[in-house]
């Protein structure tokens, strides 16, 4: 307690501030687009991205109409050189492999092919080493290009291997499926 100049005690005041503090105001958010814009930029985009697939779409095919039909669909000349048909024998050999021993055939290049234990263990020493031989031939006649080696022998030992192996093939499947 304390005492005034003369001598009556006080009380001490209790020290309040100057108005009552009410706290922070509460935040205002102004009625705005924020909700709706999310939904809008989403929008846009997947009509930005439809847009651009059909443009894309129709400059293919205006280019497709230019370009005119694909090698495939094109009307093929035939060429009856000794040099082609070697090459589409070796194509067919080829096919008949595929066939006969899985698909991971069609990329095994000729050294590969003569490499591989399963040709000697399923054709046999002889017709391997033949293969091979034919392979070979094929690949200098394909890419060295040289009209000379192109043998009408290969060609009809071509014809006979593709026959013989696509027939063990077939045999071999139905004796898979029968037992």
């Amino acid at each position: 307690m304390s005492r005034l100049a003369d001598g009556t005690a006080t009380t001490p005041a209790a020290i309040a501030p100057p108005r009552p503090n009410l706290g922070p105001e509460p935040w205002s958010d102004p009625p705005g687009w924020g909700p709706a814009l999310v939904p809008a930029a989403i929008g846009l985009g997947f009509a930005l991205i439809l847009a651009r697939w059909l443009l894309r779409r129709r400059r293919a095919a205006k280019a497709d109409a230019v370009r005119g039909p694909s090698p495939a669909e094109a009307v093929v000349e035939v060429d009856p050189s000794p040099r082609r048909l070697l090459i589409a024998s070796s194509e067919s050999v080829r096919t008949a492999l595929i066939a006969a021993f899985g698909p991971t055939w069609g990329s095994k290049t000729t050294e590969e092919v003569a490499a591989d234990l399963a040709v000697v263990e399923r054709l046999g020493s002889e017709r391997a080493k033949a293969l091979v031989g034919f392979l070979r031939l094929a690949d200098r006649a394909k890419f060295a290009g040289d009209e000379s080696l192109a043998a009408e022998g290969a060609m009809s030992w071509a014809a006979g291997f593709v026959e013989a192996l696509t027939a063990e093939a077939a045999a071999l499947a139905s004796k898979k499926a029968g037992g």
